[in-house]
């Protein structure tokens, strides 16, 4: 989302709001592994595949509209997970290549329009979340459509491409805000100074979309966001003809509040119904204790042939610098809407309360991101296993890989496959955060992965700062890493 002070970059989903404690995390989310309760600290290694996707980079630079985000998610349209995943479709499909419809999920999203030939914001707005559609599986400009906010006239929402320069746009002055950014120091009243600077910028970039939330009273009506409300998103599916996934409600002491479970109507095209929209906010998705939070969504698992879907999330160890660890819940397919049959993984087998997976032992895996994957490998050595990337630490310039005979694991050693540049493309500030695959695009040799850009301690000052990146990820390279691995292992 926006770049803030370290200590707010560490959320499940940066804040559309200031955040000025270490909620989120804290020092160890830059620090080494350290043991697991259940397994191992395994050796790490590095193969640094360096292979970018610059035409998946291109989609996303737009010079009016829509303009940055962060918090990718893809979900396809036609793929009801409800149908058994074995089920293969014909080429005059819906869900085939050609005609396949894809929808982006974004978070904390920058609209509006540019100024020097695409290079820098010029009026601007917010909103907490944003979508988009692709079809087929080609980054054709042509082919995409924003969904970013409701027309502020008549409350319809209409597609990027029919919002232009809207008079409801307030400006905001940049160059004050970069002036009291500058000035901010590291004491605590500077912290403060700067923090309630900030916060003054992001109340006038949401203009209109109702009062800012407060710790008295965290939730904000936000009628220009697509979905109504105040959330950040988390990772979906299509399930009984509706998108559904989980959504994040920030409340007191910058902590989630709640997660609920939000689904989207679909239309006979198959394209989300943004005015059928029903948001659960009893879904067991989280829980809390004195010292961790579990948090479910952040990665939902649709490829397992053992009849379950399989949602991940990451538990928040206060109590160990906040960092975030891997838990897992599963559902049986034709039942996933009944949270009734939801198992949560307590470190021992499989529970009926949410509660038991905030226990440590229920960690899969030590130090991932608060946003990941964990997808099917379809060929090669590792075929049939299961593939979860993130960024090691929720924020860093590498991007890494485990490979697991499961869904829920065991997994292998830490692979670090790639070390963007990108920051040195912009003045110090800018980081890389929250890595994750896209077994959309991709094909029996490789798979797409993106990951977010943002500034710390000020806005993104330019729409590049704050848009994500994407790389090829060679189903070769993890081969390589797994041979090499096990060959190290009988030595």
């Amino acid at each position: 989302m926006f770049a803030f002070p370290y200590s707010l970059f560490c959320r499940p989903k940066f804040a559309a709001v200031l955040f000025a404690t270490s909620a989120f995390c804290g020092p160890n989310d830059f620090a080494s592994f350290s043991s697991s309760p259940i397994f191992a600290v395994l050796p790490r290694s590095a193969v640094f595949a360096q292979e970018e996707a610059p035409e998946w980079d291109a989609l996303l630079e737009r010079r009016d509209g829509w303009l940055a985000a962060d918090g990718i998610y893809s979900i396809e349209l036609g793929r009801d997970v409800a149908d058994d995943p074995a089920v293969k479709v014909d080429a005059t499909s819906p869900t085939s290549p050609v005609s396949l419809q894809t929808l982006f999920i974004f978070s904390d999203t920058f609209g509006g329009s540019t100024r020097n030939d695409g290079r820098d914001f010029g009026e601007r707005t917010m909103t907490n979340h944003s979508f988009a559609v692709l079809t087929g599986t080609a980054p054709e400009a042509e082919k995409i459509d924003f969904f970013w906010r409701r027309d502020a006239k008549n409350g319809e929402f209409t597609p990027i491409k029919e919002i232009r320069k809207d008079a409801q746009r307030k400006k905001t002055n940049e160059n004050n805000q970069e002036t009291q950014n500058s000035e901010a120091r590291q004491g605590s009243e500077e912290k403060q100074a700067r923090l309630a600077a900030v916060l003054t910028t992001l109340n006038a970039l949401f203009a209109d979309d109702g009062a800012a939330p407060t710790a008295e009273k965290p939730e904000r009506l936000a009628p220009r966001n697509p979905l109504g409300v105040d959330r950040w998103l988390q990772d979906g599916v299509v399930w009984r003809g509706r998108v559904w996934l989980s959504a994040i409600l920030v409340g007191a002491a910058w902590k989630p509040e709640r997660i609920d479970a939000v689904s989207i109507g679909l239309d006979a095209d198959g394209s989300p119904d943004f005015d059928d929209v029903r948001i659960d906010e009893t879904a067991p998705l989280s829980f809390k204790t004195e010292t961790a939070q579990v948090v479910f969504g952040a990665a939902i698992n649709d490829d397992a042939d053992d009849g379950f879907l399989y949602v991940f999330g990451y538990l928040d160890r206060f109590d160990v610098g906040s960092r975030k660890d891997l838990v897992v819940a599963r559902a049986p397919r034709e039942s996933f809407g009944d949270f009734s049959t939801w198992r949560y993984f307590d470190g021992r087998g499989w529970s009926p309360n949410v509660a038991d997976a905030a226990r440590p032992e229920a960690a899969l895996v030590e130090r991932v991101s608060t946003e990941f994957s964990v997808s099917k490998i379809p060929s090669g050595a590792n075929a049939g296993r299961y593939l979860l990337v993130y960024t090691p630490g929720v924020i860093g310039n590498e991007i890494a890989f485990r490979v697991g005979d499961a869904p829920v694991g065991p997994f292998g050693p830490e692979t670090v496959f790639y070390r963007s540049t990108v920051p040195r493309e912009f003045e110090r500030g800018v980081r890389c955060y929250n890595a994750k695959a896209h077994p959309t695009f991709g094909d029996d040799e490789k798979i797409l992965v993106s990951y977010n850009v943002n500034r710390l301690g000020t806005l993104a000052r330019r729409p590049a700062e704050y848009r994500p990146r994407f790389v090829w990820l060679r189903y070769s390279t993890i081969d390589a890493a797994t041979s090499e691995q096990a060959a190290r292992s009988t030595r």
